[in-house]
């Protein structure tokens, strides 16, 4: 907001109007919507009526009247027309980088997962990947320490990095890049593709912010856009040699994988709630909490709160089971399965177990959710 706040009151300086809706209105929204995307548990509700005024005030001389109304709408006093413009704070030129670090590696994970579940031709479709790697690196390989401070030497403030013939000439006599030839015209094409989106900055050998924090902050927010059930982030010291070679600093590598589950009968027999029967993976040491976000998520019904749902079991796993189910009491003959349970998978044998604060574990062919809202 503050960026916007600066660059829409140079546009109106200069009478760029088309430029004012542009960084004012469209780009100010679309950074809106990527905060709400991000924020997985929720959006602040001080930081949105902030956006809401700064956006009501930038826009106010182009649209009064609508932005008038609105100045109404959030109860300010007087007219939207005496009102003060924003007042922007400094901008934190990291934090943005960082940010735009966490879009492009979500783009790119996209791309990764795309191929990843998309088969050669004549080949057998992979089973969906259930959890992933982000590789990160601490440093560049040495060979591509060599080009970018090749590159960086080249540089020059009017005219910007050289043409690639240069670049070779400059670049074939060094010893240290006799044995990735083949790939250092590649890789110096990837960095002048950077240049032209970050300047000079592409050139950096480290970063200027801590990868690793940024993608462990927003974990749940790449889980989510994946649609993977759990993602952790290493260090590219830990992997095998493609990795290494594909991972560098500010481009953080991924790597797939399916981790054993068992399928779960799931059933809501509560009368006209228009909930059913749902077959949820389990996987080995899900919790509770877990079950219950799955399930919100395969239902895609409309009770979306959690805390609203909760997760029973057969009191006796052997006799219950044979028991008809009574209309309207869906809770009887069940025990409500506490948040501290977890659940342990025998992928051979294909059985599930509970395991309810710390006593002997409960083998289980379904189990049952009741939406309290429903009752």
């Amino acid at each position: 907001m503050n960026r916007g706040i600066l660059e829409t009151q140079t546009h109106y300086e200069q009478m760029m109007y088309k430029e004012v809706l542009k960084c004012g209105f469209f780009e100010l929204q679309a950074m809106r919507d990527k905060y709400r995307e991000v924020e997985v548990e929720g959006m602040h509700r001080d930081l949105v009526f902030k956006y809401i005024e700064t956006q009501t005030l930038l826009m106010a001389p182009i649209c009064p009247h609508i932005f008038e109304h609105i100045w109404g709408l959030l109860k300010k006093p007087g007219s939207l027309m005496t009102a003060k413009w924003p007042v922007a704070g400094p901008v934190d030129e990291v934090l943005v980088r960082s940010f735009q670090y966490l879009m492009d590696a979500a783009h790119e994970f996209r791309l990764r997962l795309k191929a990843f579940v998309t088969p050669g031709k004549g080949k057998k479709a992979p089973p969906a990947p259930s959890d992933a790697t982000i590789w990160i690196a601490k440093t560049y390989p040495p060979w591509q320490n060599v080009v970018l401070t090749t590159l960086k030497d080249l540089y020059k403030e009017d005219s910007g990095l050289p043409d690639n013939k240069v670049i070779v000439t400059k670049l074939k006599d060094k010893p240290d890049l006799s044995k990735y030839m083949k790939k250092v015209m590649p890789f110096v094409q990837v960095v002048k593709e950077n240049f032209k989106q970050h300047g000079l900055k592409a050139l950096d050998l480290t970063m200027d912010f801590d990868e690793k924090q940024v993608l462990e902050i927003y974990l749940n927010y790449l889980t989510s856009t994946l649609d993977l059930e759990g993602m952790i982030v290493r260090y590219s010291d830990d992997a095998d040699t493609k990795v290494k070679d594909d991972c560098c600093p500010g481009k953080p590598f991924i790597t797939f994988r399916t981790e054993p589950s068992v399928p779960l009968r799931c059933v809501n027999q509560q009368p006209y709630s228009g909930l059913f029967e749902i077959c949820l993976p389990i996987f080995q040491g899900d919790k509770t909490d877990k079950i219950l976000a799955r399930l919100v998520k395969m239902d895609r019904s409309k009770y979306k709160d959690v805390s609203n749902i909760d997760l029973l079991r057969f009191s006796d796993s052997v006799k219950n089971c044979r028991t008809i189910p009574e209309f309207g009491q869906p809770n009887k003959h069940k025990t409500a399965i506490s948040k501290s349970s977890v659940f342990h998978i025998d992928a051979d044998k294909q059985t599930v177990s509970i395991q309810e604060n710390g006593t002997v574990e409960m083998m289980v062919s379904e189990i049952f959710y009741i939406v309290k809202s429903a009752l």
